[in-house]
């Protein structure tokens, strides 16, 4: 058999169809209608549909099924991973330049998502340290994203985080913090030490498009760190790169 030659397996397909049915309708659906849009037996679609709706990929609601949670995760996963492809050669190229780990978050639904990290054996990156679920004002990516945010979007996302955190000991208080955020920096990218230690400064500079809100980061070791301010303007240009290439993403078909 060559490697183009396959066998459908049916029942995928049907599964599959009914999705595609349920998607593009504009109000739940009952299970007759779906049987005779798909063109199968009633008992079919029911067993179909009730293997869905226990995956989660359907919801069945008093009109008939809806798109599932499962699906809706997908679907934004899938636009994380499109986004995290279309900026990675520019974190590639950044890791190559100036020598240090490159990253690349989005802020989103309310969540601070790191979608991306470029570095090499000879220079890893830092662990773990970013805390993007622990605590979003940790670090300078996660910092520089809640800068951008507006004020009372901003205010929410650390109520619901909470403030308080060890690695953060002079902004445990929630006006300190805010009034931090809210202060423009004097230069762009704004410099922010590591507190795991102190054994690096983390560097980030906004990601902003249309539709997108995001942050490019290095990670600087404290011995690399003239000969990165002698280029750190190019972490700025690399983040203006990433906003021009992802606007086909964030607001094309």
């Amino acid at each position: 058999m060559r490697h183009d030659e396959y066998t459908p397996i049916g029942s995928v397909r049907r599964a599959l169809r009914l999705l595609d049915v349920v998607a593009a309708s504009d109000r739940p659906l009952p299970a007759r209608a779906l049987a005779h849009q798909t063109g199968e037996p009633l008992p079919t679609t029911n067993h179909l549909l009730r293997t869905l709706v226990h995956e989660r990929h359907l919801r069945r609601v008093d009109d008939g099924y809806l798109l599932g949670d499962r699906v809706h995760a997908l679907l934004r996963r899938g636009r994380d991973q499109l986004i995290a492809a279309r900026a990675h050669p520019t974190l590639r190229m950044l890791n190559d330049e100036l020598g240090c780990p490159a990253y690349f978050a989005t802020y989103a639904d309310g969540e601070l998502r790191l979608l991306d990290v470029v570095d090499t054996p000879a220079l890893p990156r830092f662990g773990d340290s970013l805390g993007l679920r622990d605590s979003a004002h940790a670090a300078a990516l996660s910092s520089c994203l809640l800068a951008c945010l507006p004020a009372p979007e901003r205010a929410a996302h650390l109520r619901r985080q909470g403030v308080t955190s060890p690695r953060v000991e002079p902004y445990t208080d929630p006006t300190a913090l805010y009034d931090r955020l809210a202060e423009p920096s004097p230069t762009d990218p704004e410099t922010e030490e590591e507190y795991a230690g102190g054994t690096a400064i983390w560097v980030a500079a906004p990601v902003r498009g249309h539709s997108l809100l995001g942050a490019l980061a290095v990670s600087v070791s404290r011995r690399r760190l003239p000969r990165f301010f002698e280029r750190r303007s190019q972490l700025s240009h690399a983040a203006r790169r990433i906003a021009r290439v992802l606007e086909f993403v964030t607001t094309g078909p």
